[in-house]
């Protein structure tokens, strides 16, 4: 139901992913994230690393979301399958440990790998990238075709409804 589908949401924007913040946000400026916006920050440098954090989270995310349709660790992502039609809080649809490891892992990771290998990734980067990840997943749990969207050669609409149809 819709109303289970929002009270997940709510839980897990307001109580679990801040608790994750607590833990992750410290080893992200450890590895060398600049954790302050400056001048230095323009926005071509921004769009380059929004741009490898993108495509780095595509290949953690497939390789993560695979993982979690196997036998061992499906029982963590059938809550996200539970769900029928299409609407974008489904999106953010899944239990604790799936929110970790298939939402927040590979969203976190790039911006750590990036800073580790010396490409600083900064607030203003890292910050644009979350919003790009998350009008993409919305959008394409939404169930419309938005062929003006960021990554529209990635998965669109119809590709997240066969994907709910065959668990």
């Amino acid at each position: 139901s819709v109303w289970k589908v929002v009270s997940a949401w709510c839980w897990s924007s307001y109580i679990v992913q801040p608790l994750e913040l607590l833990f992750i946000v410290p080893l992200m400026l450890l590895a060398g994230m600049k954790a302050q916006l400056d001048a230095t920050t323009g926005f071509w440098w921004v769009a380059w690393q929004v741009a490898w954090q993108m495509v780095l989270h595509d290949a953690i995310f497939y390789h993560c979301h695979r993982l979690l349709h196997t036998r061992a660790f499906y029982r963590w992502h059938k809550d996200h399958h539970s769900v029928v039609g299409s609407y974008a809080l489904a999106a953010e649809y899944a239990s604790d440990a799936e929110s970790f490891l298939g939402h927040n892992l590979p969203v976190f990771v790039p911006a750590m790998l990036l800073s580790l290998l010396g490409d600083c990734v900064s607030f203003a980067a890292f910050l644009s990238w979350i919003s790009v990840r998350l009008i993409h997943s919305y959008a394409i749990h939404s169930g419309y075709e938005l062929p003006w969207l960021v990554g529209a050669l990635m998965m669109q609409s119809s590709g997240a409804d066969a994907h709910h149809e065959n668990p």
